[in-house]
């Protein structure tokens, strides 16, 4: 896994490391600088030093990067000039010494305070590549004056644009595009991610990032307590459970599947069959008797469990008998009736559980909570039943995704998957894992109902929550990709999703193969 800091913890290993250079922070923003430069001449080799390039600095230490990539350009021979938004009176130490130095170089430095002026603009235009030095992780507010006024210019730029750290106007520690921000075409981060570059949609802004450690001791990001990482393909190899080859359906788990409303059958079809499209060895799923002639012909690999009443105690206590898993809320409904039913299945069965959809309109999250009771659970919310969970606002949610991950996990105990681009699990340690996998072509009805099966299947097989939840995930945006690949992507539906499963499977198990 990739660890991903926050702005805090960037500044204590940043601390850290300025200690061990005897206090001079100068030689970081040098290594930084020089990392920059590095990517520049990887990404257009010779060629930067036939381009015009701008470099865009503001007044604290990014700014002091970007003066120091600037004299580096100018001493490789590249068409460099520097601007320096707001009061130079006002700068950080060391980046009046970046500033002194570049000086000595002859170089073209404008200082622009008020707004952008006309011949700055034309200058911008005409670059073929503007350095984007402005704001570093220290942002906290929106960006205001000058700086406020270049990210607008930005915004019309044809050109490349290359952010030092991050793009400038992102918050680091947020996912949010909380105010106007740089697009960037790459950003070059320096010790570890930030937040705001793994999580959507700030990443979206950060084009490709390319990670250099800056020289900062490895012992260092040791001492500092991450609590947040993006999830990388080796991640799912070495959880996946093996498949023993003398195991039988009952060896690979079962799977009990809490039907659908009238008009939702589908969804629980959908689950189950992703479970067993996961490797569960059985799945049942329990409805209503007046719904089987629809489900019964749908997936003949399922198995039914059928009642009158599903979900009194006298169903509930056979049907749940030799099962490993529950799934529920697919197509559940959000009647009364839906929301003790769901209750009596919960507390009656006391297996681990996978709920999703419905459960969190039925459901406050501290009445979940009390019905869960500290079992294994997995839950699997999109925004807006996050939202109705904790009785707030999509966009407050949207705005900080691993914060109500991590959140609702700690206060239900239950490893909490917040859906969508850059899907985020939350665990009740307080820990969050951003996924990298998936495309627009999960965006899909029913996309949520295979992702549980998938969810349920693993947990049925033994894995723990935070592991299914985690390798489910992976497998149903990877899954996506596959559909999306094979199909139109506007045409992948939840159904080739799931039949995507075995091929996203088998990409990662042949690599536990040679564990």
């Amino acid at each position: 896994m990739q660890t991903v800091f926050t702005a805090r913890q960037m500044r204590k290993a940043d601390s850290k490391t300025i200690e061990r250079l005897n206090g001079n922070g100068l030689l970081l923003m040098e290594h930084a600088s020089a990392a920059c430069v590095r990517e520049l001449f990887r990404r257009f080799g010779t060629g930067l030093q036939g381009m015009r390039v701008v470099v865009l600095a503001g007044r604290g230490n990014n700014g002091g990067d970007g003066m120091a990539i600037a004299r580096q350009l100018i001493s490789r021979g590249v068409d460099t000039s520097v601007v320096v938004l707001g009061d130079m009176a006002k700068m950080s130490e060391d980046a009046v010494v970046q500033l002194n130095i570049l000086r000595n170089y002859g170089i073209s430095i404008e200082n622009a305070t008020g707004e952008i002026s006309p011949s700055v603009e034309a200058e911008m235009n005409h670059a073929g590549l503007i350095v984007d030095a402005m704001l570093g992780t220290g942002l906290t507010s929106e960006p205001r004056g000058i700086i406020a006024d270049a990210i607008e210019v930005l915004k019309k730029y044809e050109g490349f644009v290359f952010s030092v750290d991050l793009p400038s106007g992102l918050n680091s520690d947020s996912g949010g595009l909380l105010w106007d921000a740089v697009h960037a075409d790459a950003t070059v981060t320096f010790g570890k991610m930030k937040r705001c570059h793994v999580l959507s949609p700030a990443c979206l802004n950060c084009g490709e990032i390319i990670v250099d450690d800056i020289s900062i001791p490895e012992d260092i990001f040791d001492t500092v307590n991450a609590d947040c990482f993006l999830v990388e393909e080796q991640d799912i190899v070495s959880r996946l459970p093996e498949l023993v080859p003398d195991g039988h359906k009952g060896t690979f788990g079962h799977v009990f599947v809490a039907g659908s409303a009238p008009g939702r059958l589908g969804a629980c079809v959908m689950a189950g069959r992703a479970a067993l499209r996961s490797g569960s060895g059985l799945a049942t799923i329990h409805l209503h008797r007046d719904s089987y002639p629809i489900v019964g012909p749908m997936a003949p690999e399922l198995m039914v469990s059928l009642s009158d009443n599903p979900y009194s105690p006298v169903s509930l206590s056979p049907a749940l008998e030799r099962k490993d898993v529950i799934l529920a809320g697919p197509g559940f409904g959000i009647s009364e009736s839906a929301r003790e039913s769901m209750k009596e299945l919960i507390s009656i069965s006391g297996l681990p559980a996978v709920l999703d959809a419905d459960v969190f309109r039925i459901f406050r999250v501290d009445e979940l909570a009390s019905v869960l009771n500290g079992r294994p659970a997995i839950l699997t919310p999109h925004p807006g039943e996050m939202a109705a969970f904790h009785g707030t606002g999509i966009e407050e949610v949207q705005q900080d995704k691993a914060g109500f991950a991590v959140r609702t996990a700690e206060l239900t105990g239950a490893v909490t998957v917040l859906k969508g681009h850059r899907t985020v699990i939350g665990t009740p340690e307080g820990i969050a894992f951003v996924n990298p996998t998936g495309n627009a072509g999960l965006a899909t009805a029913g996309s949520g109902d295979v992702l549980s099966g998938i969810a349920a299947s693993f947990l049925g097989q033994g894995m723990t929550p935070e592991d299914a939840a985690i390798c489910a995930v992976y497998i149903h945006g990877l899954s996506g990709e596959i559909a999306g690949e094979t199909r139109s992507m506007r045409g992948v539906t939840a159904s080739a999703i799931l039949d995507s499963i075995p091929a996203a499977l088998s990409k990662i198990v042949r690599k536990t193969d040679d564990r």
